[in-house]
């Protein structure tokens, strides 16, 4: 290839890194075809620029690169004790290798332009799901075959990425002056609605308030936070009184975990019962666990919980799906990721409350479900975690240039 043929195929993949970023963003809530298809391209299309793979040899470095890394390198080194067939060990290993597109991800958000046009491209694809939302649940679109709390993603996905979009439009409605800011206000009011009325996830109520609290905390620094804090907590009181979709979600929680042991087979007590088998799974092997697939594997073979039936790829948590498989060195390595990330974030000098925003309820959701794990909630995490890294790495070397 001549060199005047790369700088041209250089040029074309910087011009388009921001667009196909922002295409990544859209796509992530509302298809998996079309978010598998995008960030592949996007992800080559990074890599052409020279500048992005320059930074990837200081990104290698970080602590954050570092322990994706190893905990990738783990699930396939995990594979070869594992009891379970090739094809889902290979599954499960294809599921944790987007932990190695975090660096590149982050390469790729060089500039606040990028920043920006993924997160309006974001809010953009939350938008469009919360207003099909709201028109299905008013019988507005008629021959929509959808659930109005499964528009395109499930109710745990969708639930998590709302409280977020929430927080990003508070984020702009803060730093936005003029028409701009009732306008992001109208979009946390459309936001906190779909979560509040119409969904059914009970994680995305309290995801939603922590997220609402974190913005009023960026926005009313020192004492000024008491009284608009305190309003945001009436609010999702008030919410709660006025409706009958949250106040059924949460008296339904409550009822399962009351009477577990009189009927197990409910949403919770099916939970309780995949953390409990996942339990009983790592007390056989905590020093190596069963490998990549082992919790599938094992769950086809011994039949845990007959009411379920034989299929299950994870213990609907997190933290129980890698002490099952990967024992104590993968729980160690993911406590290394999560809090190298934390300690990061902490030193973000603008986006710092943004990525927590991203990082806190993917901890706590993670005790719930297997949210790395799968594909929708996995990238979503990458994407957004690497938005907001990109701001420490961009500020440092503006630092040093000037």
């Amino acid at each position: 290839m001549t060199t005047h043929l790369k700088d041209r195929v250089s040029l074309f993949a910087e011009t388009s890194t921001p667009w196909l970023l922002a295409a990544s963003a859209f796509t992530i809530p509302v298809s998996s075809t079309a978010k598998s298809i995008v960030l592949a391209l996007t992800l080559i299309t990074i890599m052409l620029v020279p500048a992005n793979r320059e930074m990837l040899r200081t990104l290698w470095q970080k602590p954050w690169c570092k322990a994706a890394i190893l905990l990738f390198g783990f699930s396939f080194i995990a594979c070869f004790w594992s009891s379970a067939s090739w094809s889902l060990r290979g599954l499960v290993l294809e599921k944790y290798s987007k932990l190695l597109s975090l660096p590149i991800l982050v390469a790729g958000f060089r500039d606040t332009r990028s920043r920006n046009l993924c997160l309006h491209a974001f809010l953009l694809a939350m938008t469009l799901t919360a207003a099909l939302s709201v028109f299905q649940t008013v019988h507005f679109v008629l021959s929509l075959p959808v659930r109005p709390d499964f528009v395109f993603r499930n109710h745990i996905m969708t639930g998590m990425m709302m409280g977020f979009a929430a927080f990003v439009a508070g984020w702009y409605a803060i730093h936005s002056h003029g028409w701009k800011r009732p306008c992001y206000l109208l979009l946390i009011a459309l936001f906190g609605y779909q979560t509040f009325f119409i969904a059914g996830g009970r994680m995305a109520y309290l995801s939603f308030l922590f997220l609402m609290l974190l913005l009023v905390f960026v926005a009313f620094p020192g004492r000024r936070v008491i009284i608009p804090a305190l309003s945001v907590c009436l609010l999702a009181v008030a919410s709660y009184a006025l409706s009958p979709s949250m106040q059924y979600h949460v008296k339904q929680l409550v009822h399962e975990v009351q009477h577990y042991q009189q009927k197990k087979n409910t949403s919770v007590g099916f939970r309780i019962q995949f953390h409990q088998y996942a339990w009983s799974l790592f007390k056989e092997r905590p020093l190596t666990g069963h490998g990549s697939g082992g919790y599938a594997d094992r769950f086809e073979k011994d039949d845990p919980i007959p009411a379920w039936g034989r299929t299950r790829l994870e213990p609907h948590s997190q933290y129980w799906l890698v002490a099952a498989e990967f024992g104590i060195p993968g729980l160690l390595l993911l406590a290394f990721f999560f809090i190298s990330l934390l300690v990061e974030c902490l030193r973000l000098p603008h986006l710092s409350a943004m990525g927590l925003a991203v990082l806190l309820p993917f901890l706590v959701g993670n005790l719930s479900d297997s949210l790395l794990l799968y594909s929708g909630s996995g990238y979503f995490f990458i994407l957004f975690m690497a938005l907001c890294l990109s701001d420490g790495v961009a500020f440092r070397k503006a630092a040093s240039t000037g």
